[in-house]
């Protein structure tokens, strides 16, 4: 079974204690700070389709995108009723005939599977050309604090789904550099234990590179958040596993 399938898999119990509706509230927050045309959303990265069911159910109108068809095929099975549309693509290379988004997402660290600076950039000149004007882009990245913990750490997670060995592998973390971790999942059926495995590898951006990198993909930045205690506070590396960014793509005649 390749990569994709497995993690795809094991994505569900990996994400059981995700609390989807919270962050969900916190981005529109964070939206309505900024005031976007509308209620149109991409959700890039978008997994088995979880953080697109909370806006939904928000309101908005919401296209899901992943580049594993096998996750997307999960969230079609999980939210067929919802109606949402699920394609797969690649965001430093999305569909040409994806426009005139209002809101794109990427939800989760999504920004930190981009291994290269390059790759960070493509994803966001595309972000920005799929926007409308004054549309923003929110999404979140790991900082040093979760790399220097969370990629390090080892610990087993029990879920109703399977029971996960997370074994973190990145024991002297340099910044900008990269986080491993190998996933061991223990499923049980009619014919017994099953045993899957995936390794997982993210990359540090540090904030002046993910600014500067802003900066040149014909965004603006707007707000940059540490992530603490489900509250939105000053960025801090060392202090809050995660920073959300908010860009935005300038409004005609501004």
């Amino acid at each position: 079974m390749s990569y994709n399938h497995v993690l795809a898999d094991l994505y569900d119990a990996l994400k059981a204690g995700e609390d989807y509706a919270a962050w969900a509230d916190l981005v529109v927050g964070l939206l309505d700070r900024w005031s976007p045309p509308g209620r149109r959303m991409l959700d890039v990265g978008c997994g088995t389709g979880n953080s697109s069911a909370a806006f939904v159910d928000r309101g908005f109108s919401v296209v899901g995108c992943d580049i594993s068809e096998a996750m997307l095929t999960q969230a079609q099975r999980k939210f067929f009723e919802k109606g949402m549309p699920f394609l797969a693509a690649d965001m430093r290379s999305l569909p040409h005939g994806l426009n005139g988004f209002d809101t794109v997402l990427w939800m989760d660290d999504v920004a930190n599977h981009l291994l290269a600076e390059a790759d960070l950039l493509a994803a966001l000149r595309e972000s920005c050309r799929v926007l409308s004007d004054g549309g923003l882009l929110v999404f979140d990245v790991n900082n040093r604090a979760a790399f220097r913990t969370v990629f390090s750490e080892w610990r087993v997670v029990p879920s109703r789904e399977a029971l996960l060995v997370w074994q973190g592998q990145t024991f002297e973390f340099t910044p900008g550099g990269l986080g491993r971790v190998h996933l061991t999942a223990f499923t049980r059926s009619r014919k017994g234990v099953r045993r899957r495995d995936a390794d997982i590898v993210e990359r540090h951006f540090p904030p002046d590179v993910v600014e500067t990198i802003i900066g040149r993909s014909g965004l603006s930045l707007v707000g940059a958040f540490g992530l603490g205690g489900g509250r939105l506070h000053p960025p801090d590396e060392d202090r809050f596993m995660k920073t959300i960014y908010v860009a935005q793509r300038e409004r005609a005649g501004a």
